[in-house]
């Protein structure tokens, strides 16, 4: 993959809601991954290495996998960044 920029400069949210609880990855004021609780079940159940595609809250598509660490990593084509976020950030 060509072009491709490692994010390391993120910020994790969760929000609890009546319907579940609302994880958000912002990177600066560039965008967010809004990950609602239906999205977040299928990624949680990833295997090490598996991956799965999903469209966030934005109706954007994201790649995303678990790695052998136990970390998500996050990929958008149009943005070119992997974000990758320890597990027990997110759950």
């Amino acid at each position: 993959m060509k072009n491709i920029k490692i994010v390391t400069n993120f910020k994790v949210k969760k929000s609890e809601y009546d319907f579940g609880i609302v994880r958000t990855i912002s990177v600066g004021i560039d965008y967010h991954i809004v990950i609602a609780p239906k999205q977040w079940e299928e990624i949680a159940k990833l295997g090490s290495e598996q991956t799965i595609s999903f469209k966030d809250e934005q109706k954007e598509e994201w790649e995303v996998w678990l790695d052998e660490d136990n970390n998500f990593t996050f990929f958008h084509p149009k943005y070119r960044d992997l974000i990758t976020v320890k597990s027990a950030d997110l759950s």
